[in-house]
């Protein structure tokens, strides 16, 4: 984690929206945070920790993006050979 991962965490301890708001920016992920503290204060900080912790790198989602829009990857339908008998 970096120092802004760091910061983020920090921020979700005390409000899990604002530490959410402060890594991946205005989202679903806000959203569905602030649902969630507002039925209860650990559901909320379990979400923020892991989507603070859990999100992948952004070269990461180009590298997906580009081999999805070639037609590889995991989008990519699975081809099965028949084996002989």
């Amino acid at each position: 984690m970096c120092g802004n991962d760091c910061v983020a965490c920090i921020c979700a301890y005390f409000i899990p929206p604002l530490g959410v708001y402060w890594d991946l920016g205005c989202g679903w992920e806000v959203i569905v945070c602030t649902i969630l503290t507002l039925l209860g204060w650990i559901p909320g900080v379990i979400f923020a920790v892991v989507m603070i912790g859990c999100k992948e790198p952004a070269s990461g989602r180009e590298k997906l993006l580009e081999d999805s829009e070639r037609g590889e990857g995991p989008g990519k339908t699975a081809e099965y050979v028949q084996a002989p008998e």
